[in-house]
């Protein structure tokens, strides 16, 4: 395949991303109907086709924002855009979306002061994201006594500390005093293929007795090849990679 052509194959819709020609593979529901093998089309909302076998099959694609004329259909980047019955745009992609998360939770580490006399201005879990494109981050928080400051949720390359994305969630005052989980949705959706640190950061945080965050956390190995780390003098410290996981969510 060299052009950009949409085709049935087995059973699912085929074509070339731009960026690399990798060939795309967009699965879908079966309908009960059957057809021609091979046919596509747009109907309602749902973009349809007839697989090699001749049962008929659809997926719903995501609303975009743009207009397109209804029935039109063309690849762009990694996606197929097409217009629905109303004239919005829609895509679809082979994509895989979903959610990684460590729910567990049966204690917190204070970003600062008391117990560990330092400063813990970051921490988060250090885990390795494969192929994914994330959009959204969420960490479990709690606020003791009176804080201030912007606390952002970032993700950032173990390899050599740089920001790949990151997102102010808010002030600390705004920060409940009862364990309440906290997302953010990132301005734009990031591909990562790489080991990272998903942090919660709080920069400007000074030292106050009985004032801090607390972020939870599970004191014991829940996820295999991944852990819980924090940041404080300047350094990253993986002691507890092994023995604790953070208890966080991210969306791809």
């Amino acid at each position: 395949m060299t052009t950009r052509v949409i085709k049935v194959k087995g059973e699912a819709l085929s074509f070339l991303a731009y960026a690399d020609s990798a060939e795309q593979l967009v699965t879908g529901d079966t309908t009960g109907d059957t057809g021609t093998a091979g046919v596509f089309k747009v109907k309602g909302t749902y973009l349809h086709w007839f697989d090699y076998s001749g049962d008929e099959r659809r997926k719903e694609g995501t609303l975009t924002g743009e207009s397109r004329a209804a029935g039109s259909i063309k690849v762009k980047g990694e996606t197929a855009l097409y217009g629905d019955y109303s004239g919005d745009e829609r895509s679809v992609s082979a994509i895989e979306h979903g959610i990684e998360e460590q729910t567990l939770s049966n204690g917190a580490q204070d970003f600062l002061g008391p117990p560990h006399a330092d400063l813990r201005l970051r921490q988060g879990q250090k885990l390795t994201i494969a192929g994914r494109t994330v959009s959204k981050l969420a960490f479990t928080l709690i606020r003791l006594g009176t804080v201030s400051g912007d606390i952002s949720f970032t993700i950032r390359k173990v390899s050599n500390g740089d920001v790949i994305v990151t997102k102010v969630l808010g002030d600390a005052s705004a920060i409940a005093t009862s364990a309440t989980q906290y997302e953010v949705t990132f301005d734009t959706p990031v591909a990562i293929n790489e080991e990272v640190r998903i942090v919660a950061e709080w920069p400007t945080a000074t030292y106050s007795s009985g004032n801090s965050i607390s972020f939870r956390r599970q004191a014991s190995n829940v996820k295999a090849g991944e852990g819980y780390c924090h940041y404080h003098n300047g350094a990253w410290v993986d002691t507890l990679v092994d023995l604790w996981d953070a208890t966080y969510k991210y969306t791809y």
